[in-house]
């Protein structure tokens, strides 16, 4: 094998590659925006709530909330801060504003920490989901 052309039979891997792969377009990628999202029963408030995968963006902005100015980690409020990003209407659309984890933070510990779980768990924020990604890599 010479180069960066490896040869499996008469086929050239890079055509082997691509015959038993899909690979997207970039139409493709951008339609695929949809997020998924859970129906949690909150025992708390007896009713439920859609906790909603973050964006890209939204992940970045929730990582950059937990770290503090000296590089170390915040974990004020987290609970508030990642339900105010997770929590969505029927039609998907955040129920809070950024910035409003400071009120929601004022609600039952019981509650939020349903609503933090759940959103952990659609976010592969686990440790168990950790584990999993790290497996596929």
């Amino acid at each position: 094998m010479h180069g960066s052309h490896h040869r499996r039979g008469d086929v050239d891997v890079r055509d082997y590659v691509s015959m038993t792969k899909k690979f997207l377009s970039r139409e493709d990628i951008l339609s695929r925006k949809e997020l998924r999202t859970l129906e949690v029963y909150v025992p708390v408030w007896d009713a439920h709530v859609r906790v909603r995968e973050l964006t890209a963006a939204e992940r970045d902005y929730f990582e950059a909330m937990m770290l503090s100015a000296g590089g170390k980690t915040n974990i004020d409020n987290v609970r508030a801060r990642l339900c105010v990003l997770s929590l969505v209407d029927e039609n998907g659309a955040r129920l809070f504003r950024d910035g409003e984890e400071a009120v929601l933070g004022q609600y039952p510990a019981a509650a939020l920490d349903v609503i933090f779980q759940a959103a952990l768990e659609v976010n592969g924020l686990t440790p168990v989901a950790k584990e999993e990604a790290a497996k596929n890599s």
